[in-house]
C-alpha cells in the first residue's frame, strides 16, 4: 500500500516591483523548500493569462520591453471586465487545481505564484488557503530595478522607467496594477541582496517550527509599531511607530490620532474628541476651502455654476493640493513615539525608529532634529517629500545613488524580516493556527528537529478544497457574463 505524506501543500505568492530581478531568489526559494521534503510547483499567472483568457495569437510583441508593457495591460483589461480586482489570482486558482491533478499524492507540495500586483489578489488567495498562504514580499531599490530591466532584460532605458512609472502610477487605479498596496501586505519582507538566502531558509525554519529560532530586535521593534497602530482611530489610516535604543530597549511607542489635554492621545470615553467622534476630516475638508478659494479666484464668474465647479474639482483631484496633509488634527505616530519620550525623559539622539508607512516630510524633518539614526519603514507613501526636501540630512535608500555612503545623515531603509501578520503565529509558540511547538524535550534539553520530516504550521487543507471549487465557479461566471 502507497504510504499517503500527511504533510499541506504549501502556497507562496511573490509580489515585487516591476524591475526586481526575481528569478535567482525563486530558484533558491524553490530548492530550500525540496530540503523540506517539499516539491515546488511554478505558477505562472500571466502564462495562465495567455492560456486561459487572451485569443491565441492576438498578443505580439518584438521586444522584451513590449511583452512587458503588453502583459501589464492585458492584466488591466481581465479586471476591469470583469470588475475583479481577484481576476489574477482566481486564475493562479484555476492553475493550482490543474496542476494538483497531475501531481503524486505521496509527496507534499508548495506552489509558487509569480507574481500578485493588486491587493484582492491577497485577500482573495487569503481567505481560499487561510494561513497556508504566505505573501513573499522581495525588495530591490529603484536604482537595481532600472539596471536589471537595461541590462540582462536589454530593455532601452527611457522604455524601462517608463514601465517602473507605471507600476508606480497604476495605484490610483482602482484595478490596476497596486504593486504598492500588495507589497506591504507581505507576511515576509526580503531584501534581494547577498543577505537573501539565508533570510529564506530563516522564514522556513520558522514555518516549519524549528525550535531555536526568535524575533529579533528589528521585527519585534516593527510588530510593537504595528500593534500601536491599532489603537488609532484615524479617519484615513492606522499608523504605528516605535523608538528603541541600541540595546533594543523600548523608549517609546506612538499612533497617529488626535491629541488630549494635559498630554498624550484620547482614548474611549465620553470626552472623546477625535475626529471619528466629531464625524469628519479636518484635513479634507481644509482642501476643499482651499480648492474652493482658488476656483473663485480664478473663474470669478463661475463661482454660482455647480458643474464648473464639479469639473474643477476632478482636474485637481490628483494634483499635489490635495496630497496636502497639514491641517488634520491628528499627531502622527513617528511624533507622538518622539512625544512620548520628551514627556518620559527618553533621550531619542541616537535612537532608531520603526513605523509601519514611510514618515511624511513634516515628521522626518523632526526627527532628523532629534537626533533619530535610523528609520525602518513597511508601507511607502508617495505623498513624502522627506528626501527632496532634506536630502542633506536624509539618506534614503531607494533613492541613493549606487555606491554611495549614507554619512552623518539619518538612514531610510525598508524593513526587512517577518512581517507583522505572522509575527505571532511564527514566534508564538502556543498561539499559532497551526500547530505548537515544545522548545524542550522530558530531559530539559532543547527538541529534535529535523527540517525534511517537520510538519509545516499550518490549519489542514481540506477545508481549501470547497473555497478552490468556488472560486472556479465565481472566474467561469465573471468570465461568461463579460463576454
Amino acid at each position: 500500500m502507497i504510504a499517503l505524506d500527511p504533510r499541506p501543500s504549501l502556497v507562496f505568492g511573490i509580489v515585487a516591483a516591476t524591475g526586481t530581478h526575481i528569478e535567482p531568489f525563486v530558484d533558491v526559494f524553490s530548492a530550500l523548500l525540496r530540503k523540506y521534503g517539499y516539491e515546488p510547483v511554478s505558477i505562472q499567472l500571466t502564462e495562465l493569462l495567455l492560456e486561459h483568457v487572451i485569443e491565441p495569437g492576438s498578443l505580439v510583441w518584438n521586444n522584451e520591453g513590449e511583452r512587458i508593457e503588453k502583459l501589464m495591460t492585458a492584466g488591466d483589461r481581465l479586471r476591469e471586465k470583469l470588475q475583479h480586482g481577484d481576476a489574477m489570482a482566481l486564475l493562479g486558482v484555476l492553475g493550482i487545481t490543474k496542476k494538483r491533478q497531475g501531481l503524486s499524492s505521496t509527496k507534499p507540495y508548495a506552489f509558487v505564484l509569480r507574481q500578485l500586483k493588486h491587493p484582492d489578489e491577497s485577500y482573495t488567495l487569503r481567505q481560499i488557503y487561510g494561513d497556508r498562504l504566505f505573501v513573499l514580499a522581495l525588495y530591490s531599490t529603484y536604482s537595481e530595478r532600472l539596471r536589471h530591466l537595461t541590462g540582462l532584460r536589454n530593455i532601452k532605458p527611457e522604455v524601462a522607467k517608463a514601465l517602473m512609472q507605471r507600476d508606480e502610477e497604476d495605484v490610483r487605479k482602482p484595478l490596476g496594477q497596486r504593486t504598492r498596496d500588495t507589497f506591504e501586505l507581505g507576511d515576509v519582507f526580503f531584501r534581494l541582496d547577498e543577505s537573501a538566502q539565508a533570510e529564506a531558509e530563516r522564514f522556513l525554519n520558522l514555518i516549519f517550527g524549528a525550535p531555536d529560532l526568535s524575533p529579533r530586535l528589528h521585527e519585534h521593534a516593527m510588530y510593537l509599531a504595528y500593534a500601536a497602530s491599532l489603537r488609532s482611530a484615524d479617519l484615513s489610516r492606522q499608523v504605528g511607530a516605535t523608538i528603541t535604543n541600541q540595546y533594543g530597549d523600548v523608549l517609546g511607542v506612538g499612533a497617529n490620532d488626535v491629541p488630549s489635554p494635559q498630554g498624550g492621545q484620547y482614548w474611549p470615553s465620553s470626552d472623546d474628541r477625535r475626529d471619528h467622534a466629531l464625524g469628519f476630516d479636518s484635513n479634507h475638508e481644509h482642501k476643499l476651502k482651499i480648492a474652493r478659494d482658488v476656483f473663485e479666484r480664478t473663474q470669478p464668474d463661475k463661482r454660482d455654476d455647480a458643474a464648473a465647479y464639479s469639473t474643477f474639482l476632478i482636474a485637481l483631484n490628483e494634483s499635489l493640493l490635495f496630497d496636502i496633509t497639514e491641517y488634520g488634527r491628528a499627531v502622527h505616530a513617528e511624533m507622538d513615539a518622539v512625544l512620548t519620550c520628551a514627556r518620559t525623559g527618553a533621550a531619542t539622539r541616537g535612537a532608531r525608529l520603526f513605523c509601519t508607512t514611510f514618515p511624511c516630510h513634516n515628521c522626518a524633518k523632526h526627527l532628523v532634529d532629534a537626533g533619530i539614526v535610523e528609520v525602518q519603514y513597511v508601507e511607502a507613501y508617495p505623498k513624502s517629500m522627506a528626501s527632496s526636501l532634506h536630502s542633506d540630512a536624509i539618506y534614503w535608500e531607494e533613492d541613493a545613488a549606487p555606491g554611495s555612503m549614507p554619512g552623518r545623515r539619518t538612514v531610510f531603509k525598508h524593513y526587512v524580516g517577518i512581517g507583522p501578520r505572522r509575527y505571532m503565529d511564527l514566534f508564538s509558540l502556543t498561539l499559532s493556527s497551526g500547530r505548537r511547538v515544545k522548545r524542550k524535550n522530558k530531559e530539559g534539553k532543547i527538541s529534535l528537529w529535523d527540517r525534511e520530516s517537520a510538519e509545516p504550521r499550518v490549519p489542514s487543507e481540506v477545508s481549501s478544497l470547497d473555497l478552490e471549487r468556488l472560486a472556479l465557479e465565481a472566474l467561469t461566471a465573471a468570465i461568461r457574463g463579460s463576454s
